[in-house]
């Protein structure tokens, strides 16, 4: 394999290799229908590129001459998510976890407007935005409020 060299000056951040990661590159992989082939002389491994029809990087899954491996520094691309799922070594999650639910209070936007009555004008104002203090900020429904809110629906969690 051929190493692509990297400028000094240019920072290299190192991504995480989780197995979320590994099943979106599959997806990916899978979408735009990439080839995994196998060099008879060599017997180098190789995966079509994504974007570019005419071309082909070599992998052995641990590494990748694509630009995402040599330039990112990314311990995960496409490619070697192809070719370890050609090895039967990466499967399709059949199960992917479903996502969280929004928080009922803030509707996922992790805010929450502040209003002050006006007795005066008989009527609301608005005075400005602030994390929502049901989820925190984070947008997604507390866990023991959607427990309780399923069983409360008459739903067996």
């Amino acid at each position: 394999m051929s190493a692509v060299q990297v400028p000094v000056d240019r920072p290299v951040r190192r991504r995480a290799a989780t197995p979320d990661r590994w099943q979106r590159a599959l997806e990916r992989a899978t979408l735009a229908n990439v080839q995994v082939r196998q060099l008879q002389g060599s017997g180098q491994w190789v995966v079509t590129s994504a974007s570019q029809p005419d071309a082909a990087y070599e992998t052995d899954g641990a590494s990748c001459t694509c630009p995402a491996a040599q330039l990112g520094g990314d311990p995960i691309c496409l490619h070697r998510a192809a070719f370890w799922h050609a090895q039967g070594v990466l499967d399709r999650d059949p199960d992917p976890t479903p996502p969280a639910a929004p928080c009922r209070m803030c509707g996922g936007s992790r805010v929450v407007g502040i209003f002050i009555h006006n007795w005066r004008r008989g009527g609301s104002e608005w005075v400005g935005d602030t994390d929502c203090t049901s989820c925190n900020g984070s947008g997604v429904e507390p866990a023991a409020e959607l427990v309780a809110w399923i069983h409360g629906k008459g739903c067996h969690a």
